[in-house]
């Protein structure tokens, strides 16, 4: 869809396309140890998941949790770990991720032993199992995290998750849906995930499924003996899926505050949520992904690409005023009322990082109210239940011995899990790895410095473009619509003033449209190189906000839409060009335009230029 993303949205355009097509960025893999014969984490503060059991040893045997208590380790040895003032944890989990290419190898870098997939190539998936399933000492597979998927997600033809080239089988009744399950049965998918989204919160409609096939998905899954897990973005959506036998739900809903009687139908279901609140945070004013890089040892295992992604930030169109503490108050509200809570990263999207963004997850939970432990448990132990993985999630007896140890204690400030002292996978060391010498160390500031200035030197403009002086009208005429727009040039203390006046009306054959257009090229559809440049305007106007579009050669509007809000007192505004989702190459037209639902709007754009990045 044209308008700002959701998390699935970035997720799978990251995952899907570019990561399966190209792969990930990063360093080889070190190559794994050989199993030890016996482990032993001697003195560590131990969460076993659950609970803080105090200052334990811990003994590990062919992969397994053998023992734990006081005093098992012997005082030193080949297998001894001393961990005094540090603390013990099973392995992460994350409850919800995107992966392809190298990103299971990156997330076991941060003590993420396990990754809970929701949606990614159904071939890729079935290598990593098969993999997994046949683990000895010294295989890779011990060097990454293990995945669990189901491969491509339920939806409808043209609903969310099929917009982005990639084939993604779809149903369309309810007496398709077990041919689809057939399909999914036979690339040994793990659970079902569920796109059940209308649009309504990213004022985008889009198809979705009716509520007989919405209940035939599920209870199709159900009866291969398959968990469902959904994304929705509405208490409406989420009521109706679990009503319908919905293990979970993959987002938190963030369209309005839920009653004490629509969470008890969450609670008494049986339900869990996976909030994400690492890729909602940019929509209520806190840092996100950016925060992370003023940790550059943690980030140590993470290629410069990936420390370029945390520090992206979406801007997104204004909701209603309390709509920034929605998502941080829901899952106040679902925990208080018995609900299990899933930390979950969504990783790749913008802002996140995999492996690390799970920290930062857990770091939120706490901050929405949850206990340290009960956050901790989130990334541990409940993912492991909600999933029915008995042979994790845990440090008990039996077990698997998927083990991160941190420096200081987990359970009076949970950021001291970034603090890694040592990761293992059934028993075998993960030896963490330095990405690279360049991007080690880097802080936000440095990181968008140096992408700037190395793609500033390669841009064809080179120099300031007054981006107002061939401004031109843009409607979707060339698309089957009838919207109009017209533009009047004015004068205000020595600037121009381009006023737009724009009538969207509704276009049965496409998108809709109406507002300003601007070549950087200097002619119609030309490819322009903006790589390592910025844009400023000042914008005015009624109120409403407007959308800023990036079009490029040959490929149409495919880029992420910026929202910018508009009053009646001038506001400055200013990003780099890939907050439009583009490097930069390629841009043929910039769109200012109204909003896609018909309506009348009147907005002013004064100094509107684009200059290389300094």
């Amino acid at each position: 869809m044209s308008d700002e993303p959701t998390p699935l949205v970035v997720a799978i355009v990251l995952a899907w396309t570019v990561i399966h097509l190209f792969g990930c960025a990063g360093a080889p893999v070190a190559p794994p140890e050989v199993a030890q014969a016996e482990l032993c984490v001697r003195g560590a503060k131990v969460f076993d998941g659950v609970r803080d059991r105090g200052v334990l040893d811990v003994q590990v045997r062919a992969g397994r949790i053998a023992a734990l208590g006081p005093a098992l380790c012997p005082a030193d040895g080949d297998g001894v770990v001393d961990a005094a003032g540090h603390t013990l944890l099973p392995g992460l989990i994350d409850a919800h991720s995107h992966n392809g290419g190298d990103s299971l190898a990156i997330q076991a870098q941060f003590g993420v032993t396990t990754t809970l997939d929701m949606a990614a190539r159904a071939e890729w998936a079935a290598e990593r199992r098969a993999e997994q399933r046949s683990v000895a000492a010294g295989s890779d597979a011990l060097q990454r995290a293990d995945l669990l998927s189901p491969g491509p997600p339920a939806t409808v033809p043209g609903g969310h998750g099929t917009e982005y080239g990639v084939a993604v089988p779809t149903i369309r009744a309810p007496d398709e849906v077990a041919a689809w399950m057939q399909e999914r049965r036979a690339e040994g998918a793990d659970y079902v995930k569920v796109i059940y989204e209308h649009g309504e919160v990213i004022q985008h409609p889009v198809p979705t499924f009716d509520s007989a096939t919405l209940r035939a998905v599920v209870q199709g899954a159900k009866a291969m003996g398959l968990r469902t897990v959904a994304h929705v973005s509405t208490v409406a959506e989420a009521l109706e899926f679990v009503r319908a036998g919905g293990s979970g739900l993959a987002h938190v809903f963030h369209d309005r505050v839920a009653s004490a009687e629509e969470v008890a139908v969450l609670r008494d279901a049986g339900a869990f949520v996976a909030p994400t609140l690492v890729v909602y945070a940019p929509d209520y004013g806190l840092r996100a992904g950016a925060a992370l890089l003023d940790e550059p040892e943690f980030l140590a295992p993470l290629a410069s690409s990936w420390l370029q992604n945390l520090a992206k930030t979406r801007r997104q169109r204004p909701r209603h005023a309390d709509f920034a503490a929605r998502p941080m108050a829901a899952v106040r509200q679902l925990h208080a009322a018995g609900v299990p809570i899933l930390a979950g990263s969504d990783a790749p999207n913008r802002g996140t990082a995999y492996g690390a963004s799970l920290h930062q997850e857990i770091e939120l939970l706490v901050q929405a109210g949850l206990p340290a432990a009960a956050a901790l448990a989130a990334a541990t132990s409940a993912p492991a239940k909600a999933f029915g993985l008995d042979d994790r999630g845990q440090i008990a007896v039996g077990r698997r011995a998927d083990l991160l140890l941190v420096r200081g204690d987990a359970l009076a400030d949970v950021r001291a899990t970034r603090q890694i002292v040592g990761i293992w996978k059934r028993g075998v060391r993960i030896a963490r790895r330095r990405a690279s010498s360049e991007s080690g160390g880097m802080n936000a500031a440095a990181v968008l410095g140096a992408a700037q200035a190395s793609s500033g030197a390669r841009s064809a403009a080179g120099k300031t473009l007054d981006a107002l002086a061939k401004a031109e009208v843009s409607v979707d005429a060339v698309r089957g619509g009838s919207s109009t727009a017209s533009i009047t040039r004015g004068e205000e203390a020595g600037a121009t003033i381009l006023t737009v006046q724009a009538e969207t009306r509704a276009n049965p054959k496409g998108a809709s449209w109406a507002g300003v257009v601007v070549w950087p090229a200097g002619k119609a559809f030309a490819p322009a190189d903006l790589r390592g440049t910025v844009m400023t305007l000042r914008l005015r106007g009624d109120g409403n906000p407007v959308r800023l579009m990036a079009f490029h050669a040959g490929q149409g509007a495919k880029s992420t839409t910026l929202w910018l809000p508009t009053s009646a007192e001038w506001q400055t505004h200013r990003f780099d060009i890939r907050e439009l989702g583009s490097d930069g190459r390629g841009v043929a037209g910039l769109l200012v335009a109204a909003p896609p639902e018909p309506g009348v709007q009147r907005f002013e754009i004064a100094e509107w230029q684009i200059a290389p990045a300094r």
